[in-house]
């Protein structure tokens, strides 16, 4: 009889675990089902949130832009028929800085101000530091005017060998030499000694 018992309860045991297997599959069936639901939700919600739009928008001033109306349509049309002066510069230069040594004039090295430009410039070169600022500068130029170049210059302060970014700076002047604007420009340095 105990043997019998026995046999009973294993059958048990059998029955029971299949019965908490199906229950286990339900169960994860249920998350499944929960959490996909949940992403559903969240992806409606967050599609349809709008962005938050400023109650007031800037204005166009300060050089920003022109709105054009029926009012100022044809003062725009005359000022777009108008020179701009200092608005267009042609820049005419070597590609890359290259010295044998920081004294010693770069042979080819040149930078040209272009006869169809119509300002004096002077340049100044800077080292960029790390970050790509402006950091030392190595060299200023004398005023270039219209159609004259200035060629195979050396660099006013010391430079060690090595292959460096520079930013030539381009400044405009008027007749009387001062400054009207500038142009910045990011130029190849290598120095070989």
């Amino acid at each position: 009889m105990s043997e019998e018992g026995n046999n009973i309860n294993k059958g048990g045991d059998a029955k029971k675990r299949r019965q908490s297997s199906k229950t286990m599959i339900i169960v994860i069936i249920l998350l499944v089902i929960l959490v996909v639901i949940g992403g559903v939700l969240i992806f409606i919600m967050l599609r349809d949130k709008q962005p938050d739009v400023p109650a007031e928008r800037p204005t166009l001033t300060g050089g920003r832009g022109v709105i054009a109306t029926e009012d100022n349509i044809q003062e725009l049309l005359e000022q777009l028929e108008q020179p701009v002066e200092d608005a267009h510069y042609l820049v005419n230069m070597s590609v890359r800085l290259v010295f044998d040594t920081w004294d010693k004039s770069a042979r080819g090295t040149y930078i040209k101000n272009d006869s169809a430009n119509n300002r004096t410039v002077y340049i100044d070169i800077f080292l960029d530091d790390e970050n790509g600022n402006r950091g030392e500068l190595i060299y200023s130029s004398p005023y270039i005017p219209v159609g004259q170049e200035l060629r195979n210059f050396s660099l006013d302060r010391e430079v060690a060998a090595g292959e460096y970014s520079t930013s030539i700076v381009y400044y405009l002047v008027d007749d009387e030499y001062e400054f009207i604007t500038d142009l910045v420009l990011g130029v190849k340095l290598i120095i070989n000694e």
